[in-house]
């Protein structure tokens, strides 16, 4: 090809381009598209299904041995007190085992994580937390096997507030 064929193809395909450019936002304003589903007729209202697959093992522990929790490059195999671990309990709080409920309750409150004589929060998160449990909280809050207004602690006193939602790891 000659040198002014050449340029002249190069300059078409440039008026082309810019414009498309500047006309892409004029014909996206004129494209209409449905807010509901075409083959339905009326609107329905938006749905979320999740598929979990049942090859992964959601009832083994969430916080594993072979995870690096915090990105230092090196594998979490035990216990780290540095890691806020999520789960059912307040990692900044202390629990007693209430021996007549069967459960852990909330006794005092630690700014640093650590408690004396009682079971850390960020530490049961870590022991008793399965990839169920984890998913379950993060849905729905948890798998609650009671809820209770005005109900007594172990001793017969009022709890404070007057309400007491107890939840269930998964086995």
């Amino acid at each position: 090809m000659k040198p002014a064929n050449t340029r002249l193809i190069k300059n078409a395909i440039a008026m082309t381009a810019v414009f498309c450019m500047t006309t892409q936002s004029t014909f996206a304003a004129l494209l209409s598209l449905p807010q509901v589903p075409l083959y339905a007729a009326t609107a329905t209202p938006p749905k979320v299904m999740l598929t979990i697959s049942k090859d992964q093992q959601l009832f083994k522990k969430a916080y594993n041995d072979y995870s690096d929790l915090d990105g230092d490059g090196q594998l979490e195999t035990t216990y780290k007190h540095s890691i806020d671990y999520y789960g059912y309990f307040d990692s900044s709080k202390c629990y007693t085992y209430n021996t007549t409920n069967n459960r852990f309750e909330p006794a005092s409150v630690s700014a640093d994580k650590y408690c004396t004589g009682q079971w850390a929060g960020n530490f049961l998160n870590w022991v008793s937390m399965s990839r169920m449990d984890a998913v379950r909280k993060l849905l729905y809050g948890g798998s609650r096997s009671t809820d209770q207004t005005n109900a007594l602690d172990g001793s017969g006193n009022p709890l404070s507030p007057n309400a007491v939602t107890v939840l269930e790891r998964a086995f």
